[in-house]
């Protein structure tokens, strides 16, 4: 398996994975997940920079998307917080990390694989479709329901 983690657009968890060490100078962000707004401190990020591929970030209305998904087709309510692993498998962002993945897997001649998203199917250039496994965690105990109806108001 590839881990691959997943922020908002905000998150010091990006640059800090980017930069190759731990950004300490960002502001605690201004996000709908308020589960996510502490700082990544210095228990996570070896954890991060050692085990993480990869870090998918998402936008406000990509977490609000991915709620408003699992209610309609799930009838489950998620928190902004479990929602954005959901926001950053059904990103466009994620496909191009998967597809990267699968194709240096092929290459390799091992089997494509990812981690820490939802899933799918993904269409790698020179090769046949490659099924690509990959599970999300979602969860909702940390809700505040007039933001929870504010964000589903949001278009």
């Amino acid at each position: 398996a590839e881990p691959v983690g997943a922020a908002g657009d905000a998150a010091d968890t990006a640059a800090s994975k980017a930069r190759g060490t731990l950004v300490s100078d960002m502001a605690v962000p201004d996000t709908i997940a308020d589960g996510l707004k502490a700082k990544m401190g210095d228990l996570t990020w070896p954890i991060v920079r050692d085990k993480v591929d990869e870090v998918v970030t998402v936008e406000e209305g990509e977490i609000v998307a991915a709620m408003k998904l699992v209610f309609e087709r799930m009838k489950l309510v998620v928190e902004p917080s479990g929602a954005v692993g959901l926001a950053a498998v059904l990103s466009p962002q994620f496909k191009k990390v998967v597809t990267t993945t699968a194709a240096a897997t092929t290459a390799a001649g091992a089997a494509a694989g990812a981690a820490g998203g939802g899933g799918g199917v993904v269409e790698v250039k020179g090769t046949e479709r490659q099924t690509v496994k990959v599970g999300v965690v979602l969860c909702g105990g940390n809700l505040d329901m007039a933001a929870l109806f504010a964000a589903y108001a949001r278009p």
